[in-house]
């Protein structure tokens, strides 16, 4: 079946506080804000659970949740290719706020316009052994992984391997992260193998085959990306890469590929 609303719309559940185990949507579901495909918010958890629908919304919009807040999410995916028109656009989650993530996976394609991501738009909060395989499209600050990384948050063993496309006015975009907007962030022992495409107006674009800024000084540790797809790039934008931080490698060398 196919699921309409407005605010708080979600393929299962509309606003959740409390805690999902073992559950399941499979039908397409459109919103406005705070759409996804099985809770459109969520206070609480949620685990082994997952949608398989296309979802569609304007603000804060997830293919398995539009708006986490201070939710942990656990062995949960979805499948269906998210659109969203505004802000916060996931493959997995729009926006996650104080939210922990892991052993979750995202593998629909992903447009959006600001803050998109193959797994979250905006994060704010822990991703650990997680990862998105979609394609993403957006316009400012878009990432493989990742659109917009911000607070405390830290990434850990996870990975993106979509293709990320930047149109319009385009400002920041990196195979795993967007834009990294705080100094207290932190990537490890994660990578990207995408390609970052550059469609925007002024190609002005600041991108990166990992991260496409990092304007505060956040830490990166142990992490690659694939220089065969961004021969031209560096890990980061406008930074220089280094051993033991970001750096690039061929396809068939990145060790957790194969």
């Amino acid at each position: 079946g196919q699921v309409t609303g407005v605010k708080e719309t979600g393929g299962l559940i509309g606003y959740m506080v409390g805690n999902i185990s073992n559950s399941y949507a499979p039908g397409q579901v459109n919103g406005t804000t705070d759409t996804g495909g099985l809770i459109g918010i969520d206070v609480g958890s949620t685990s082994y659970s997952y949608a398989t629908g296309q979802v569609s919304g304007t603000n804060y919009t997830g293919g398995l949740i539009g708006y986490n807040y201070n939710s942990n999410i656990s062995y949960s995916y979805a499948t269906g290719d998210v659109t969203g028109s505004n802000d916060s656009t996931g493959g997995l989650i729009g926006n996650n706020i104080n939210g922990s993530i892991s052993y979750s996976y995202a593998s629909g394609q992903v447009a959006g316009s600001n803050n998109t991501g193959g797994l979250i738009g905006q994060n704010i909060g822990n991703i650990s052994d997680s990862y998105a395989t979609g394609a993403v499209g957006g316009v400012s600050d878009d990432g493989g992984l990742v659109g917009t990384l911000l607070g405390s948050s830290i990434i850990n063993n996870s990975y993106a391997r979509g293709d990320v496309t930047v149109n319009g006015f385009g400002l920041t975009a990196g195979g795993l992260v967007g834009l990294m907007g705080n100094g207290a962030t932190v990537i490890s022992n994660s990578y990207a193998t995408g390609k970052i495409i550059d469609n925007t107006i002024s190609g002005a674009l600041q991108k990166g085959g990992l991260a496409g800024a990092n304007p505060n000084g956040a830490t990166v540790s142990n992490s690659f990306y694939d220089s065969d797809n961004n021969p031209t790039l560096s890990g980061i934008g406008f930074a220089t890469d280094a051993p033991g931080t970001v750096w690039g490698m061929t396809t068939l060398a990145l060790p957790f590929t194969q």
